[in-house]
């Protein structure tokens, strides 16, 4: 075998432990951890959407069609663990248009009562906001999701925006 047939062929050795994601390594349990994390806010968005939709009344009162289906697609794409880069983005901007619709973040109305307006720097909108980057740039979605034959469709693997 020739040097350069040694060097290619060579590889490191791994921890039973580590998995490989998009050439980077992360302990099998912390991506299991990560797909934990990207089921869970999938039903965040999903029981949303279940809420508006089927007027449950949990948290949610019912409201306009397309922001309903924009937290539908979401909530789909982050359990099933495709589209995980549009997701993302999407999960980002709704996040933001929501936090500013409580924005003036006043301590107390006219008449004196605490308003319960959020943080302003770290409320929940922005702890998802976090979160949906940080599934995204993990690649969260191959690990118990359809991330791995996602990336291979014909599409998306032109398209690398789309993974």
């Amino acid at each position: 075998m020739t040097q350069t047939a040694a060097r290619t062929n060579h590889t490191r050795p791994r921890s039973p432990e580590m998995v490989e994601v998009s050439g980077s390594m992360i302990t099998s349990t912390a991506a299991k951890a990560l797909a934990v994390l990207r089921i869970s806010t999938g039903f965040v968005f999903l029981w949303a959407f279940l809420d508006k939709t089927f007027g449950l009344n949990y948290a949610t009162p019912s409201a306009n069609g397309l922001f309903m289906l924009g937290l539908l697609a979401i909530g789909v794409a982050l359990i099933a663990g495709v589209a995980m880069r549009i997701a993302a983005i999407s999960g980002v901007v709704m996040l933001a248009m929501m936090w500013l619709a409580e924005v003036p973040f006043a301590q107390f109305t006219s008449a004196g009562e605490p308003t319960g307006s959020p943080n302003p720097f770290a409320d929940s909108h922005y702890m998802y906001a976090i979160v949906l980057i940080v599934l995204a740039l993990t690649y969260a979605g191959t690990t118990w999701g359809l991330g791995r034959t996602w990336a291979r469709l014909p599409f998306v693997n032109r398209n690398r925006w789309a993974l």
